[in-house]
């Protein structure tokens, strides 16, 4: 009982951090899709064309690079090969939760369309930042389970987040982006990534205690499976009590049997 509860809780905790990171990320859009600015967006590139030092501008691209194909693909892979021993699970879903990353960038790209700082087509959201907060995000969340030493998970922690910053704050500097096409990329990403957590969660619990398939749902999902096995349960209890129910009814729907 305790179980189921723990379940509900961190399953519903999940389900309202993905509503609300995808409402962030609407609300963005549907301002980009219509030609508007935040007003930090330009605020934040006037800043960066005073302060700009040409020493930096290497290093940013470098950084820049793991959010593209160059760098996410070496990623991936290593990403595979340290996740294969403890967690082969994941590392068997990894390519394709990246491919998905890859299909919401290029739809949310093509239905908002707004250019960059560099005038270049196709802005919002940052692909860079949507793909390094859905990878990094990933082994930041398996780094931080409890069978992972303190140490590790702080040090992991920091090192996954840093990356993420440093990525987003490149793709900025080198005005390839609006510091809200970052926003974009980070909201649509981690509601990406806490959906995907959230799914294996819930098959997880399912697969070890039956009895939390319930609790694991959403009450839309609970709500219509409670009608349909309370259905299944009145057609049997009928066939139980007239055995001539099943021959006379031959082409109706039956009841799975137990």
């Amino acid at each position: 009982m305790r179980q189921q509860a723990i379940t509900s809780t961190r399953g519903r905790g999940l389900l309202a951090a993905i509503l609300l990171s995808f409402l962030v990320f609407v609300a963005l859009a549907a301002s980009a899709a219509q030609g508007g600015f935040l007003q930090v967006d330009h605020d934040a590139r006037a800043l960066l064309q005073i302060t700009r030092q040409a020493l930096l501008d290497e290093p940013m691209r470098l950084v820049s690079r793991l959010g593209d194909s160059s760098g996410l693909i070496p990623l991936i892979g290593l990403g595979v090969g340290c996740l294969w021993w403890r967690h082969r699970a994941w590392a068997l879903a990894l390519p394709a939760l990246m491919i998905g990353t890859g299909v919401l960038q290029f739809v949310s790209k093509w239905a908002v369309d707004r250019p960059r700082p560099n005038l270049q087509e196709w802005g919002f959201p940052s692909g860079h930042v949507l793909s390094v907060v859905v990878f990094f995000g990933l082994m930041m969340y398996l780094l931080c389970l409890p069978a992972r030493g303190r140490i590790r998970r702080w040090l992991g922690g920091a090192l996954c987040g840093g990356a993420v910053v440093c990525v987003a704050f490149s793709r900025v500097y080198l005005e390839a982006h609006w510091v809200s096409d970052v926003a974009g990329g980070f909201t649509l990403g981690l509601a990406y990534l806490l959906f995907a957590i959230w799914l294996a969660e819930a098959m997880a619990a399912v697969r070890q205690h039956p009895a939390t398939l319930g609790v694991c749902l959403p009450n839309p999902l609970r709500w219509s499976l409670a009608i349909t096995g309370s259905r299944f349960r009145f057609e049997r209890r009928l066939r139980r009590r007239n055995p001539f129910l099943g021959e006379a009814s031959e082409g109706a729907p039956t009841a799975p049997s137990d």
